[in-house]
């Protein structure tokens, strides 16, 4: 079934490019912007989507804009590129990217002066989450514009909640990303130091996942550590990132000591220094195994 809204992505990277599959897959009608991968965007253009050339042929081509890029930088250099474009028409602009949402509000701030419908949707559920269709997303901003989109948001996702205005979809991402981060910053220590003291690689996990030490994280990537696979589906550079958005939000409230997110930029900190940036985030285990002299593998 057709549907009425035109979708515009901008980056169909590992995650946007089986969003935009989804979108396709349930009848939208896309156009794609790509902003590194050209392989992804011919893939996306193969199963329906058309490629634009340039953000104006891309406005031309959408009701509903959708941003995925890496980092608030690149949000508000496309956002600054489509305030002229965007301005006087009746599409919609969500950023679906893991921003500051600092950030998030002063794009907001030009874009109501310009009368551009816009608000914040970032996604979490990993590229598996993104090619099931069975996504996360955190929502802020005025709530009409995300009524108004729902069905574009619901083709992408399993569970979406709004948190209130403009950049509140961050702040709940950024939230996010601390717990389930935190948490494989623990087993990347826990899993050596089991191997250290002589337990078995497979046994351990096969327990761990099975009682109270279980995680979304840990059935994320536990086997990945044990099969030694840390191709970068989510890069160890992206969620440093992340943890850097969280602790911003902590020097935003003053003098206020979180030992837990220091210990975690720590890991993340040694990690980048030893170079495994452009790796899994799984590879922040490395260090760690490199210190205990115990590899956590088949």
């Amino acid at each position: 079934m057709k549907r009425n809204k035109r979708i515009g992505l901008v980056g169909a990277g590992l995650m946007g490019k089986p969003m935009g599959l989804n979108w396709l897959k349930n009848g939208f009608e896309l156009t794609v912007l790509p902003h590194k991968n050209l392989k992804s965007a011919e893939e996306l253009k193969s199963k329906g989507a058309r490629v634009a050339s340039s953000l104006k042929e891309l406005c031309e081509s959408s009701d509903v804009i959708a941003l995925m890029l890496p980092t608030s930088k690149e949000v508000e250099a496309v956002c600054g590129d489509l305030l002229p474009l965007m301005t006087g028409k009746k599409s919609y602009l969500i950023d679906m990217t893991t921003s500051d949402p600092k950030s998030t509000r002063k794009i907001a701030e030009n874009m109501s002066a310009a009368g551009i419908k816009f608000f914040d949707s970032p996604v979490t559920g990993g590229v598996k989450g993104a090619v099931e269709g069975t996504l996360t997303l955190f929502i802020g901003g005025d709530l009409k514009y995300y009524q108004d989109c729902e069905d574009v948001l619901s083709a992408v996702s399993k569970v979406r909640t709004h948190f209130g205005s403009i950049g509140q979809g961050h702040v709940a991402k950024i939230i996010n990303n601390f717990v389930c981060i935190g948490n494989l910053s623990v087993f990347a220590e826990a899993l050596p130091l089991a191997i250290k003291m002589g337990l078995d690689a497979g046994d351990i996990l096969k327990t761990l996942s099975a009682g109270t030490g279980n995680s979304r994280m840990l059935e994320l990537y536990g086997e990945q550590i044990l099969a030694g696979d840390f191709a970068p589906r989510f890069k160890l550079a992206h969620a440093f990132k992340d943890m850097g958005l969280a602790e911003a939000l902590v020097k935003d409230l003053g003098a206020i000591d979180l030992p837990v997110l220091e210990g975690i930029l720590n890991e993340f900190r040694r990690s980048m220094n030893a170079g495994l940036g452009e790796e899994n985030i799984a590879a922040l285990i490395k260090p760690i195994e490199n210190i205990l002299g115990s590899e956590f593998r088949k």
